[in-house]
């Protein structure tokens, strides 16, 4: 992040990567240089795969720290209660 800030101040060109490569682009990387049309499907859908399994784990993680946080403000609300309480017993 530190070195897109960097470019950003210095002004040097489009320090954004493109993402959207054309067909032929991709035929001519290295990824896919040896690889037949069937090769190439199958590596498109692993890739495929691969990212929604990140971002399946991703939602599974903030859906979790959502319920630890919806706990912390359950526990902090009857300590609350649970003092106040104390000081009318008292």
């Amino acid at each position: 992040m530190k070195k897109v800030t960097h470019l950003r101040q210095e002004g040097r060109g489009d320090y954004r990567r493109k993402h959207d490569l054309t067909e032929d682009e991709i035929r001519k990387s290295a990824l896919f240089e040896n690889l037949n049309e069937k090769e190439i499907a199958d590596v498109r859908a692993t890739f495929k795969e691969m990212c929604q399994i990140m971002l399946e784990t991703i939602e599974n993680q903030h859906i979790k720290l959502e319920l630890d946080t919806n706990k912390c403000h359950i526990a902090t609300g009857q300590l609350i209660e649970f003092e106040s309480f104390k000081k009318k017993a008292a």
